[in-house]
């Protein structure tokens, strides 16, 4: 006790106060937390040494490491599973020397206690045994485990859908109406979950409906990486985080400013042979520079963002792919704007090209009133 009253209280006294909570505060915050609570070998003293002799640290030591595990458990995903924090969770609410609002807020966060008829409708799934409440649309089964996606706290769900997520076709868990289904004990914690998982659903099974049914405007043939950019496109002086300008083949003549196709920051599904259901969005769109980007001779070109590390280390691994031949392919471009003044376009990939692109059919996922940016 007297290493975490010594050491532990006094850094925490001057992290965990409400000007730090602040809007502006709130991101440097949370990576103090984060540096505190990856320390090695701090979680483990504390569910043991600590917990052990809980009665001879002050209330205010107790209320500030607390209040910590619950920014921790908010803001780490690691911590929200960890057996540690949740064995701290089960010591204080048993001792009882913390404040009840502030325990029983760590223990729904971290969903220390989940609803028993969960844990018996899965034993009867077991046995094939399983009640018929759950209606069509929802898996009777608890959330966790059906992709890599799918978890039973919903604050460890990914906003944006993964391959693997959108590649899945078993029904989901949703929560029903009756609260048949209910996993969370916790009515507070409950009702974020269920907000939380059916207004995602809204928009990605729209996601799942363009993919599986897409709209023949909505769907991009022969597209293909061919650069990778820092620059604003909007201020040539200013830097952006990195993304690919992507080619297209051109649908019939496109009104640009008019024309809703490819919104800026709408997501858009990458697919070949050999690829399913590769997730980016639109970075950049931009339509008012003659022949360049949307205006672009040999097709049009957005700029594309990617959301995982290994989606963007193969989209440079593209980028090196189709160098040589797209060096050809725009000197072909060139060459027939001098001759035609710029009146003519390539159109279409030409085939002995084609076969030497890496290409994807590019489906546009998010309609108009719908896009995405990561938070």
């Amino acid at each position: 006790p007297r290493c975490v009253e010594n050491i532990l209280t006094p850094i925490l006294s001057n992290i965990l106060v409400k000007e730090t909570a602040r809007p502006l505060h709130k991101a440097r915050r949370n990576m103090v937390i984060n540096v505190i609570y990856s320390t090695p070998g701090l979680m483990e003293f504390l569910a043991s040494e600590w917990t052990d002799d809980l009665e001879r640290s002050t209330g205010d030591t107790i209320r500030l490491v607390c209040e910590f595990l619950v920014e921790s458990s908010l803001s780490i995903v690691d911590a929200r599973s960890s057996n540690e924090v949740k064995t701290i969770a089960e010591r204080l609410r048993t001792t009882k020397l913390c404040d009840d609002d502030l325990v029983h807020r760590l223990c729904a966060i971290v969903q220390l206690d989940k609803e028993v008829g969960a844990t018996q409708a899965l034993a009867a799934i077991e046995k094939d045994q399983a009640p018929t409440v759950a209606c069509w649309g929802s898996d009777l089964r608890p959330p966790g485990g059906r992709h890599d996606n799918d978890h039973s706290n919903f604050r460890d769900i990914s906003l944006v859908p993964t391959q693997d997520e959108l590649s899945y076709r078993g029904r989901s868990w949703l929560p029903l109406a009756s609260g048949e289904n209910a996993f969370i004990s916790d009515p507070e914690q409950r009702l974020l979950d269920k907000n939380f998982r059916l207004l995602r659903e809204d928009a990605v099974g729209a996601m799942r409906e363009n993919i599986l049914a897409p709209r023949p405007s909505k769907v991009w043939k022969n597209a293909r990486i061919i650069g990778a950019s820092c620059q604003h496109a909007f201020n040539p002086k200013g830097t952006a985080p990195l993304y690919f300008l992507m080619q297209l083949d051109p649908h019939k003549s496109i009104d640009w400013k008019k024309q809703r196709s490819l919104p800026n920051d709408g997501l858009i599904v990458l697919s070949n042979e050999r690829t399913s259901h590769v997730m980016a969005s639109i970075f950049v769109r931009k339509c008012d520079d003659p022949g360049e980007w949307l205006q672009h001779p040999g097709g049009p070109i957005i700029g594309v963002k990617f959301h995982h590390a290994a989606e963007v280390q193969k989209a440079i691994r593209d980028v090196a792919e189709n160098k040589s031949i797209n060096e050809i392919f725009q000197k072909n471009v060139e060459k027939l704007a001098k001759a035609t003044d710029g009146k003519e376009k390539i159109g279409a990939l030409p085939n002995d090209l084609k076969a030497n692109f890496k290409t994807y059919d590019v489906t546009e996922v998010s309609d108009s009133f719908f896009a995405y940016k990561p938070v």
